[in-house]
């Protein structure tokens, strides 16, 4: 076997173990609106002018918000179910992470992968221990898998596709994946085929004490109450004090394994009864040191908030997030009225044409890009010889008419987001149409959603959110045949397979970059062509940072990677209190 990473684990463990209970509800929590200060023991005085620094990592407190879309009135959410709360990087650690240069480090473990990549092996940290005392082991990391495939809400399942046996514990039908087999500490994997995108999903992972779960079904673990009242993790920081809903504190894990936290205080707010507007308050009245999310995820609330604070910085990620239409190339709807002309290469490539992506682009003042791809052209992935979209209606109508397009029939356009952005982007691509003669219908779906979009298919065109994956290639997984509800809507499962499905697998299956670069370059172009979609615009993410206060590595924003990246808490500063 090879080493693939190295490890960097530099710590060695500190007398004094914290202990905390494992499994317990939080009664040594305030029942108080406000926090009491941990480190106020540590301050040093100010009488004694000139006589040393205040050491702000020791006094102060980084402030930061506690989002849960379940809400936060009486525990945590699960980690594994949502990626807007620094809570999921800072109380728990994965096997690995991905550094700012794109590289994998390890976190609780070493990785060594076979010659043939069938085979990855993890060797679990010994010095790494869980915040109540017991040492970190190969049972856990075993017992999180599986709890996480069997967790409905989980975000990333399908980077664990290829593991021998996850479909069996994801479909409820076995209590453990066959493919993985634990001895002490070491913990093997072995693949049905080569799959690249295994790391990316065990950066992801948030791995749980399995001894805090005894008795308790693996569907249930994401939600179990006596444990997420006031869970125990091994990462870099352990809660200290819970105050439902309002706040919790954190502190750093003294006895760490890995390389120590800088910071030692943390208080985390909830804003969840005044919703998006308390959280953009908060900011500019610098109460939140680093924001991420919806509510500050939008650049003219970003500039609005710099405007009021000028200690805030606003730094723009690039990211493969996209809008997009797909086009309803099953050839069916339930009610009928389905137009066969979206089964038409020439139609579908002509409609593409005809949108105005620049102007639709502009309506985000800057925070997005019109695509050519569903790669963003800023995105060191994107092929670079696909030329950058231009509108052409002139060609878009004689591309119709040769492919004998029925103006007579309307194209029913599906949307399910709600907000007026959305509907004027809609009245935009209706009037896109009609400069060419097609009658466009949008119409908004409310309630069950997936069986309107994947069931009845009353729709020739839907418009939906694709990519935003770490990997942006990674995108095109929504076309490869699934045998399941993406070949409901765009049908046609042997051509998407040879088109998609098997240069999509050599990608995965791919550990040489220039290779790699060259699939994703075929795969884009392979999308252009075919165009099953029309990639409209990727919309890049804001964050917002107090940099008179914090101090950090920006290059963490480098590559939009919220689950997956390293923060390097050790590096973390305050600059003042």
């Amino acid at each position: 076997m090879r080493k693939q990473i190295v490890s960097i684990f530099m710590a060695a463990v500190m007398a004094g173990m914290a202990l905390s209970g494992c499994g317990k509800t939080a009664d040594g929590g305030s029942s108080s609106s406000s926090p009491t200060n941990s480190g106020s023991e540590q301050q040093e005085s100010s009488g004694m002018a000139g006589a040393e620094a205040v050491n702000y990592n020791e006094t102060g407190t980084l402030k930061l918000i506690w989002f849960a879309s379940n809400g936060t009135d009486t525990m945590f959410q699960c980690p594994w179910d949502e990626d807007q709360c620094m809570f999921s990087q800072m109380i728990f650690d994965t096997l690995i992470k991905m550094d700012t240069d794109m590289s994998y480090i390890p976190k609780l473990a070493e990785v060594e992968i076979s010659d043939d990549q069938m085979t990855y092996t993890f060797n679990v940290s010994d010095q790494a221990k869980w915040h109540d005392g017991e040492a970190v082991t190969g049972e856990d990391v075993l017992f999180s898998m599986n709890a996480y495939l069997a967790d409905a809400k989980a975000m990333y399942p399908n980077y664990f596709t290829s593991v021998q046996g996850a479909a069996e514990v994801k479909g409820g039908t076995s209590e453990s994946i066959s493919g993985v087999t634990v001895d002490g500490n070491q913990v093997t994997v072995q693949l049905t085929q080569p799959d690249n995108t295994l790391l990316l999903g065990l950066c992801s992972l948030q791995i749980l004490p399995k001894h805090c779960f005894e008795g308790v079904a693996l569907s249930e673990v994401a939600t179990y109450e006596d444990y997420w009242k006031r869970p125990v993790g091994c990462g870099a920081y352990q809660i200290d004090e819970v105050s439902f809903p309002n706040y919790f504190t954190a502190v750093r894990n003294e006895t760490y394994y890995g390389p120590r936290a800088a910071i030692k205080n943390v208080l985390f707010t909830s804003y969840a009864t005044g919703g998006n507007d308390a959280i953009v308050a908060a900011c500019a009245a610098g109460e939140i040191d680093y924001a991420f999310g919806n509510a500050v995820n939008d650049k003219a609330t970003a500039d609005n908030i710099v405007s009021q604070n000028t200690d805030m910085e606003s730094v723009m990620i690039p990211s493969s997030y996209v809008r997009q239409l797909r086009f309803n190339t099953s050839g069916e709807s339930q009610d009928g009225k389905y137009n066969d002309d979206m089964l038409k290469t020439e139609v579908r490539q002509a409609m593409n044409l005809l949108i105005d992506k620049e102007t639709i682009a502009g309506m985000y003042n800057g925070q997005a890009v019109a695509l050519s791809s569903i790669i963003n052209p800023g995105s060191a992935a994107y092929n670079a010889d696909i030329p950058i979209f231009e509108r052409n209606v002139e060609e878009a109508k004689k591309m119709l008419d040769e492919a004998g397009f029925d103006y007579s029939r309307p194209v029913r356009l599906l949307y399910y987001y709600d907000d007026q952005t959305t509907v004027d982007i809609m009245e935009i691509i209706k009037q896109n149409f009609a400069e060419a003669g097609i009658v466009c219908e949008p119409f908004l779906i409310t309630g069950d959603t997936a069986t309107q979009i994947f069931e009845t298919k009353n729709w020739d065109i839907m418009y939906c959110a694709g990519g935003d994956k770490a990997d942006p290639v990674l995108g095109y997984y929504y076309i490869v045949p699934d045998g399941a509800n993406v070949d409901k809507i765009f049908g046609d499962v042997e051509e998407r397979n040879e088109i998609f499905g098997k240069l999509y697998k050599e990608y995965i299956g791919s550990s040489d970059e220039t290779e790699k670069k060259v699939l994703g370059d075929k795969l884009q172009l392979a999308d252009v062509q075919n165009c099953y979609d029309s990639d409209i615009y990727a919309l890049n993410k804001v964050v917002l940072v107090n940099t008179a206060k914090l101090k950090m590595d920006m290059s963490v924003f480098d590559v939009d990677l919220q689950q997956q990246r390293e923060y390097h808490f050790e590096n973390w500063e305050l600059l003042r209190e």
